[in-house]
């Protein structure tokens, strides 16, 4: 049982006040921390706050959770979805094994405070990667997704509290955001200089992927190169001039997002060339 005192003491003839808290175990202390305020109302505000977290963390240990840290729970959640019908996509799963190479990872999942979060996200921006805020928002959304269900799926004590605290100093710092809008486009001689590039990897003599083909259908369909690589012939209907592109990514989730896509241009022409060249190799 948990519980908390508060003393008054003077500092350069100043009033503080020093709340203590101690937590016994059949008459032995197992717990015991001090911290002086200027206030009372800050002394007692931070003692009852750490004998809840405590009163907290005795109820999980009785209801038989275990401690984890990050790094580890992050690894047994991806052997999860790895088993399920619902695996982790290529960026989360390159996300994750980013994430457990930081200090954050050796943390218990249960004493992960929202100071932790704004450290790891500093870390990252500070990093020889100096990811944008775009992609330092989707690891801590990432983050809060195994702290969220780590207690359900795996029985683990944890908590996405510190991370829902953490936003606003996110936000405030500017160390997490929405993606940039894109506008780049092909200018000049470009498209020519990649094709040139594309044409000289193809062409040598331990190559089979068709590099072209690939790169003028990801053109002329708008489709990411995992999509215009994952294409079927038996999706193909060259009576409708259209295919079909399965699991897109979505937001939602891209596993059974199919959508049929009309072939514009010489599209045909270059799955049936690419096609030609394979059979020959």
């Amino acid at each position: 049982m948990a519980h908390y005192t508060i003393r008054k003491r003077f500092r350069a003839e100043q009033p503080v006040f020093c709340a203590s808290v101690i937590q016994k175990n059949k008459g032995k202390i197992t717990f015991s921390k001090s911290k002086t305020h200027s206030s009372k109302t800050a002394a007692v505000k931070w003692a009852k706050n750490l004998v809840s977290q405590l009163e907290i963390n005795e109820a999980m240990h009785h209801l038989g959770l275990k401690e984890m840290t990050l790094g580890d729970l992050i690894n047994e959640y991806m052997k999860s979805k790895e088993k399920s019908n619902r695996p982790l996509g290529r960026t989360a799963s390159y996300s994750y094994k980013t994430i457990i190479k930081y200090p954050i990872a050796e943390l218990v999942s249960s004493k992960i405070q929202s100071h932790d979060i704004v450290q790891f996200c500093l870390q990252r921006k500070n990093s020889e990667h100096n990811p944008s805020p775009a992609t330092i928002s989707i690891d801590v959304s990432l983050i809060r997704k195994v702290l969220r269900i780590g207690k359900s799926l795996l029985g683990v004590h944890c908590n996405q509290q510190p991370v829902v605290e953490a936003y606003q100093a996110l936000y405030d710092l500017k160390l997490i955001g929405k993606s940039t809008p894109r506008s780049r486009r092909l200018e000049c001689n470009e498209y020519d200089k990649l094709l040139n590039e594309l044409t000289k990897k193809a062409q040598h003599h331990c190559n089979q992927i068709p590099y072209v083909s690939i790169f003028k259908i990801s053109l002329l369909t708008c489709l990411r190169i995992s999509e215009v690589t994952s294409l079927r012939w038996s999706d193909l209907n060259l009576a409708r001039k259209t295919i079909l592109v399965r699991d897109r990514k979505n937001p939602n989730g891209s596993s059974g997002n199919h959508d049929e896509i009309p072939l514009l241009g010489n599209a045909i022409e270059i799955l049936w060339t690419s096609h030609s060249l394979l059979d020959t190799q």
